[in-house]
């Protein structure tokens, strides 16, 4: 009943669904930019004394933004 369906391999993605995706990729990499970059800006319009609350310097602010805060306690 069913004989002539075929299955493709999954490598066999069909053009479209690959640009798709990239294009997914690439507005997800934008908006994630955006947002680290807001962030950054944001967090370096603090005074040097509520980053110190914050338990960051002024230098580290890019770093902890990408990566997170590194704690010298683990």
């Amino acid at each position: 009943m069913f004989s002539n369906i075929t299955t493709r391999p999954a490598d066999a993605v069909h053009p479209v669904i690959r640009a798709a995706d990239a294009i997914r990729a690439l507005i997800t990499r934008m908006v994630r930019y955006q947002a680290e970059r807001r962030a950054i800006h944001a967090v370096t319009a603090l005074s040097d004394h509520m980053l110190k609350d914050l338990g960051i310097g002024r230098s580290q602010i890019v770093r902890t933004i990408r990566h997170g805060r590194f704690d010298h306690d683990c």
